[in-house]
C-alpha cells in the first residue's frame, strides 16, 4: 500500500515524551500503522479518554488501528466499538443495545449511497425526489432516536457517490439528473437535517474521497468477499480525518495565530530589498505569500486572533503593511505587533499579556528554523508550526495544523478580532479614569442576560470549552450534558455586554443547580476581555434570584483550582460566603435577604425571560 500523506510532516502535536518516542521511525504504511497501534494501546493511559462507536452499512472495522494512532498522535486516547455492518438503526432503535451499553462519547455513523438506497438507486432518475426525501427523513429519525437514548456526540457522513456501472453514461459529465448532482442535493438536504438534532454534523466523506482518490479508496474484490469496499490506504485516510474530526468536537481551538514577515508574509528582507522589493503579488513566490495572507485572514474572519513578533525596524515593516499595494493583510487586521530586535520568545509573552491570552493559546509561524527551534524551547506551550521547504506549502501547514478547528463558529466569534479593537479604546479610558469606579461608570456598560435556550446553547457550550482563566471549576459540559442538567431542574443563564465602544458579544454563564434547598454553583465563568467590570457580582445575583424563586435557601459556591484560574480563588470570599471544610472547594450563603446579593448600580442590566 502506498504512504498516507502524514500531518506529522507538517506539525507536531504535544505528546508526553514516553509516547513520542513510539512514533519514531513511523512510515505511515498499513503494516506500521497496526504494529503502532498495539505498542500504544497499552501506552495511553495518560491521554484523555474518548469512547468512540462506529456503526456503518458495511464493514469498516479495519479502520480501528489507523484510528487510535491518530488518535494518539492528537493527545486522545480513543477506545473504539465497532458494531457489527448493515446494523446502524437495529443498535440505534434498541436502548439495550451493545451500542449504549459502551456509553460512547462520539457515535459515528457511515451509510452507504447504495446500501441505503439499494435497488432504487439503479433507476433513480425515474424519481429521484421520492427517493431523496425518504433518505433524508431516514437519517434524520436515527440521529433523533440516537439522541434520545445517548448524549453523544453524533458525525453522520455524507453520502460519497457511488460506483455504479451502467446508471449513467459518460463518466466525467455533470448534469442536473447525474448521480453527482443527485448525491451533491442530499448531502445538502442531510446537513440541514443534522442541524434539527443536538450536537448532530455531517462528516465529509466526498472530502476524504477525493484525498484518497477515488480509484485507490475503493477495493472492489474486499467489497465481494466481506462487504469492505474501501482499500487499506482509504481506512487509513479515513481514520486519519475521523480522528481531526473528533479532536475539533474535544479539543477547542488556539486563540491566536502570531507571524513572522520577512519571506514568511512576503518574500524577501524589508530593510534590503525596501517596500518595492519585497516579494507579493500575482506571480511565484509573491502569490504563495499572498496564499498565507488569505489564510490568515479567513482565519480572523473565524474569531482568530491574528498578531506580528518580527525582528525588524518597526517604521520599515509598518510602512509595507499599509501602503504595498498587494499586501491583504493591514494593521487594522492585527490585535498585537510585536516589531524589533528583541527575540521570539519575549514577543511571543508580551503578546498573549497584551490580548489576555495565556501563552498556551498562541500559533507560532515562522519560516526561519531557528527561530522555531528558540520558541519551542523557551516556550513549550506555544504551538510551532513546522514549515516546509517551499513557500508554496505555508498556507497549507497552516491549515493542516489542526490547532484552529473548531466544531462551529459563532457570530461572536467572528465579531471578536473587531472587539479586540475595541478594548484598546477600553484600556485608553481606564488610564485617564480618576479611580475603577469612573472607569466601570464611565463606559456605560448594557447588560443583557437570560436563561440559556437553543438560540445561545452553542455559544454557551464554547465558552465551556475554552474558557480558562475567570472560570471557578473548568467543567466542558457537552451539549447534551447541559441539556440533560436543564432538563433535571438546572439554572443556566448567559451574559451579554455592551459598552459605549461596542458589544463584547455572550461573555458570561453560570449554572446552578438544585440540591434540596442548596443551589450548588456548578461553573460560573467570564471571557477574558471583561475582567474587573464586577460582572461576576451579576452572575451570581442573577442566579441567588433564580434560585430563591424555586424554593432555594442557600447558594453554595464551589471553586476548583487549576493552573489558570488561581485569580478566582478568592471570589466567594470577596463575596461574603463562608468556607465550608478547610480545602476551599465551598462556600456557602444565604438566599435570604437578596439585597446581600445586589447587582451594582453602574450596570444597566436587561433580563430576558
Amino acid at each position: 500500500m502506498a504512504k498516507v500523506p502524514r500531518i506529522s510532516d507538517f506539525i507536531v502535536f504535544m505528546l508526553p515524551h514516553s509516547l513520542s518516542a513510539l512514533f519514531e521511525g513511523f512510515d505511515g504504511s498499513q503494516s506500521a500503522y497496526s504494529a503502532l497501534a498495539r505498542k500504544l494501546e497499552p501506552a495511553l493511559a495518560e491521554l484523555p479518554e474518548v469512547r468512540v462507536a462506529l456503526l456503518a452499512s458495511c464493514t469498516v472495522e479495519v479502520v480501528k488501528p489507523f484510528l487510535l494512532v491518530e488518535g494518539a498522535r492528537r493527545g486522545l486516547k480513543f477506545t473504539i466499538w465497532c458494531g457489527p455492518y448493515g446494523q446502524i438503526e437495529q443498535q440505534v432503535l434498541d436502548a439495550g443495545s451493545e451500542l449504549y451499553a459502551f456509553k460512547p462519547d462520539v457515535v459515528f455513523v457511515l451509510p452507504r449511497l447504495e446500501d441505503w438506497a439499494g435497488e432504487s438507486l439503479q433507476s433513480f432518475a425515474t424519481d429521484r425526489e421520492a427517493l431523496r426525501q425518504s433518505l433524508v427523513q431516514r437519517s434524520q429519525q436515527v440521529a433523533q432516536a440516537l439522541r434520545r437514548h445517548s448524549a453523544a456526540s453524533l458525525l453522520w457522513s455524507a453520502y460519497a457517490t457511488p460506483r455504479l456501472p451502467g446508471v449513467e453514461g459518460a463518466p466525467g459529465l455533470f448534469g442536473a439528473g447525474s448521480l453527482v448532482a443527485f448525491a451533491t442535493v442530499l448531502n445538502g438536504e442531510t446537513a440541514a437535517a443534522m442541524e434539527t438534532v443536538p450536537d448532530a454534523r455531517l462528516f465529509d466523506l466526498p472530502a476524504v474521497v477525493a484525498r484518497c482518490g477515488a480509484k485507490r479508496w475503493h477495493d472492489e474484490r474486499m467489497s465481494f468477499l466481506a462487504r469492505m469496499p474501501f482499500s487499506g490506504e482509504g481506512f487509513a485516510v479515513l481514520g486519519t480525518s475521523l480522528a481531526r474530526a473528533i479532536r475539533a468536537l474535544r479539543v477547542p481551538p488556539r486563540k491566536c495565530l502570531v507571524l513572522d514577515l520577512d519571506n514568511t508574509m512576503w518574500g524577501g528582507v524589508i530593510g534590503e530589498a525596501g517596500i518595492g522589493g519585497i516579494k507579493l503579488g500575482d506571480t511565484f513566490p509573491g502569490n504563495a505569500h499572498q496564499a498565507l495572507q488569505r489564510t490568515a485572514k479567513a482565519l480572523r474572519s473565524r474569531g482568530v486572533l491574528l498578531a506580528i513578533a518580527s525582528k525588524n525596524n518597526r517604521e520599515e515593516a509598518l510602512e509595507a503593511i499599509e501602503r504595498h499595494p498587494d499586501m491583504l493583510l493591514r494593521p487594522a487586521d492585527f490585535s498585537a505587533m510585536e516589531i524589533h530586535w528583541e527575540d521570539k520568545a519575549t514577543s511571543l509573552r508580551r503578546i498573549a499579556k497584551a490580548l489576555n491570552i495565556g501563552t498556551d493559546a498562541l500559533v507560532f509561524v515562522d519560516d526561519n528554523p531557528a527561530e522555531r527551534e528558540w520558541v519551542r524551547q523557551q516556550m513549550p506551550e506555544v504551538a510551532v508550526i513546522e514549515l516546509p521547504a517551499s513557500v508554496a506549502g505555508y498556507a497549507t501547514a497552516i491549515e493542516d495544523s489542526e490547532w484552529f478547528d473548531t466544531a462551529v463558529v459563532t457570530q461572536d466569534d467572528a465579531k471578536r478580532a473587531a472587539m479586540m479593537s475595541q478594548q484598546a479604546e477600553r484600556q485608553a479610558l481606564q488610564e485617564s479614569s480618576g479611580s475603577l469606579e469612573d472607569y466601570l461608570a464611565a463606559l456605560e456598560m448594557r447588560v443583557q442576560a437570560g436563561p440559556v435556550n437553543a438560540e445561545t446553547m452553542e455559544r454557551v457550550v464554547q465558552l465551556l470549552a475554552k474558557t480558562n482563566q475567570f472560570n471557578l471549576t473548568t467543567r466542558r459540559h457537552s451539549r447534551a450534558d447541559l441539556e440533560g442538567l436543564i432538563n433535571k431542574g438546572a439554572v443556566a443563564l448567559w451574559m451579554r455586554v455592551a459598552d459605549k465602544f461596542g458589544d463584547n458579544g455572550l461573555i458570561g454563564v453560570v449554572i446552578g443547580v438544585p440540591e434540596g434547598d442548596v443551589w450548588r454553583v456548578d461553573s460560573l465563568l467570564l471571557s477574558c476581555r471583561v475582567i474587573g467590570r464586577g460582572l461576576e457580582t451579576a452572575l451570581l445575583g442573577l442566579l441567588a434570584r433564580q434560585a430563591a424563586s424555586r424554593g432555594g435557601r442557600v447558594l453554595m459556591g464551589e471553586f476548583v483550582p487549576s493552573d489558570r484560574n488561581q485569580q478566582t480563588k478568592d471570589l466567594y470570599a470577596r463575596h461574603g460566603f463562608e468556607p465550608k471544610g478547610d480545602d476551599g472547594q465551598f462556600w456557602t450563603k444565604a438566599l435570604e435577604p437578596l439585597e446581600n446579593f445586589a447587582i451594582p448600580a453602574y450596570l444597566d442590566l436587561s433580563y430576558d425571560e
